[in-house]
């Protein structure tokens, strides 16, 4: 074995190890899902038989294996291939192809960790949001607290609300809702036209209960 089949074998085995098979599974499913869930049903049928997420996994993961597969192939015909030539500058473009590859798939895992802990938050500082403001609007209006009228009342009307706090400050403001990373007067809070747009929009006109009204009840 001469310095040259030496050289080769050495670059073999110290192949850049990229992650294009499984950024491609990665990407696959996503754009699966994506395009499921854009027609009109899809999703309540891919939720009602879980088999079909499983296909997509499925799928998705033998693009992966036949992209890895295909990168292997590539640099073993750039090293091994007879008569290659400048396969030393294949290997040196192959591996920054391989190091971009595992950046990327870096940022796909954090992005897939840190979306769904995100919108995790943001739901729980709305559910609190929405408690809280429940217990409020039924003081406010006089209105029993665990009475039957208070739920069909105050339950949409601070899921309005609720949503105008966060169309107006966005999901990932929301997450740090009530933590010490923000104060609350960071936030932009609720006006009295938003309140008058929710109330416009769940209590039909002149079917406002007030508290003199429930006192007298």
């Amino acid at each position: 074995m001469n310095a040259t089949s030496k050289e080769k074998l050495t670059a073999w085995l110290k192949r850049p190890r990229g992650s294009f098979g499984i950024v491609a599974a990665v990407v696959s499913f996503v754009l699966l899902a994506s395009i499921a869930t854009g027609f009109e049903g899809v999703a309540a049928l891919v939720t009602a038989k879980p088999w079909i997420l499983l296909g997509f996994v499925a799928i998705s993961l033998a693009i992966g294996v036949v992209v890895q597969h295909r990168y292997t192939l590539l640099v073993g015909k750039a090293i091994f291939s007879p008569g290659a030539k400048g396969w030393r500058q294949t290997m040196e473009r192959l591996s920054t192809w391989a190091k971009e590859s595992n950046i990327a798939l870096c940022l796909l895992i954090a992005v897939g960790v840190g979306y769904p802990t995100t919108l995790y938050f943001a739901a729980r500082s709305v559910r609190t949001i929405v408690a809280a403001c429940e217990v409020n609007l039924s003081d406010k209006l006089g209105l029993p607290g665990e009475g039957e009228r208070s739920i069909p009342i105050a339950s949409p009307l601070c899921a309005c609300l609720s949503q105008l706090f966060l169309d107006r400050n966005g999901v990932l403001r929301l997450a740090l809702f009530n933590t010490s990373v923000l104060d609350v007067t960071d936030f932009q809070g609720i006006t009295e036209e938003d309140e008058q747009q929710c109330l416009n929009r769940v209590i039909p006109a002149g079917q406002l209960p007030t508290p003199q009204a429930s006192s007298s009840q």
